[in-house]
């Protein structure tokens, strides 16, 4: 996000935004919630969901941001994400929150490092 404002203007930064977050809403079903917390991050609330179906979600987003990029060529779009599940009130959300968010950061520096290794690998091209 940071990029996209600094390079391409807030307007651009808006746009990036708003595609990101329709994204998000279109892959949710109907009763889930999402709401961004800051910035470019995003929480979304799943109910009556197991790991499975939230493993299918997670595909369903990323195919939806690798179909966006290839039809949208001014930058390229990437989120990272991370999450958790809570039954029979096992754990505080503050907990699920705490652990997703750690998630997130694990594939962000995971994204991070992949991407450094590519950039490395085509300038050696």
């Amino acid at each position: 996000m940071k990029y996209v404002n600094d390079n391409m203007g807030h307007l651009m930064g808006d746009k990036y935004l708003k595609d990101a977050a329709d994204i998000l809403k279109k892959s949710l079903r109907e009763n889930d919630t999402i709401a961004r917390i800051g910035g470019d991050e995003f929480a979304i609330i799943l109910y009556d969901i197991d790991k499975d179906d939230v493993k299918n979600l997670v595909k369903r987003i990323k195919e939806s941001i690798k179909n966006y990029n290839q039809n949208y060529n001014e930058f390229t779009m990437s989120i990272s994400m991370g999450w958790d599940l809570i039954k029979n009130g096992e754990k505080t959300i503050e907990k699920v929150l705490k652990t997703a968010d750690e998630k997130m950061y694990e594939e962000k520096n995971k994204n991070k490092k992949d991407k450094i290794k590519y950039l490395k690998l085509k300038n050696f091209k």
